[in-house]
């Protein structure tokens, strides 16, 4: 058994999800709780999911070992970006065309294409920021 930053891991295992290569890694802290970590992916992306529950609860370790069995990964899948946030972009407006995603922040460029190597690489970025309250957009960007 690997102990680990306070962790120790009981079980690793190497396979394929929808044919990338991918680990599970299964362990417990102090406090009794098991994490299952699953990762996957090549060199163009990389996905971890990890789930916890308390130790020796049989029905949650069944459901998440159901779940994750069900795992598939598709590069074809369109993904909207924008899926959940109540916002929308109408790229046929704008010469300006989604390029990535990294956490809240969203990066459009000309033509969706990253251009470093011009002299002027013009960009946009939308950062969607949430609030629990009930604070206006005012309030929220003076605060």
């Amino acid at each position: 058994m690997l102990k680990l930053s306070g962790i120790h891991i009981s079980e690793f295992k190497k396979f394929t999800i929808s044919g990338y290569p991918a680990t599970l890694l299964v362990g417990y802290d102090r406090a009794n709780k098991e994490a299952y970590s699953v990762s996957f992916g090549d060199s163009t992306f990389y996905v971890t999911i990890t789930s916890y529950l308390y130790a020796g609860n049989k029905t949650v370790e069944a459901e998440i070992e159901a779940s994750r069995n069900s795992i598939v990964y598709d590069k074809q899948f369109p993904i909207d970006p924008y899926e959940g946030t109540g916002v929308s972009i109408n790229e046929s407006l704008s010469k300006f065309k989604f390029l990535r995603h990294e956490q809240n922040m969203y990066e459009y460029a000309i033509g969706g294409l990253e251009n470093t190597e011009a002299p002027k690489y013009h960009f946009v970025w939308v950062d969607l920021k949430s609030s629990n309250s009930h604070e206006s957009p005012r309030e929220m960007v003076e605060n």
